[in-house]
């Protein structure tokens, strides 16, 4: 059974997912630069998947601390496949960036990738776009 800290959110516009195992000593720069971007309706999910340190613990104290934070705590490893696939049932936003527990985000790296595919949608031609842009986010 997973555990969970999840918070009741509504129309979220996106969601950054931190799949997490034993990374407690860089996990919370991940988490708080994810954080500090300049988007409104930002949440963050991170799964710890069933690590060997204290990161699960790390990861629940940080969605206590930081608002729209959750934090999923895996019973057992199923590796990041697997987490990934418990990060994306809870989210919430119209967009999914996956950022890893030793990754950090500089301030308004998420908002380029979502200013560009707005711009696209109102130029003739261009297809539905970078999609993938978020999705690889390190």
């Amino acid at each position: 059974m997973m555990a969970s800290t999840a918070k009741p959110w509504n129309n979220r516009y996106m969601t950054v997912a931190i799949p997490v195992y034993s990374s407690a000593g860089i996990l919370e720069p991940s988490i708080r630069s994810s954080m500090h971007q300049p988007l409104r309706d930002l949440e963050g999910v991170v799964a710890d998947n069933a690590s060997t340190d204290f990161s699960g613990v790390l990861a629940e104290w940080l969605a206590a601390e930081v608002s729209d934070v959750a934090g999923l705590r895996l019973p057992r490893n199923g590796g990041k496949p697997s987490a990934m696939s418990k990060l994306v049932r809870p989210a919430l936003g119209k967009w999914i960036a996956v950022l890893d527990a030793d990754d950090a985000l500089h301030d308004g790296r998420l908002g380029r990738p979502l200013e560009a595919s707005c711009a696209a949608r109102h130029r003739p031609g261009l297809a539905r776009p970078l999609a993938s842009a978020i999705l690889q986010m390190a």
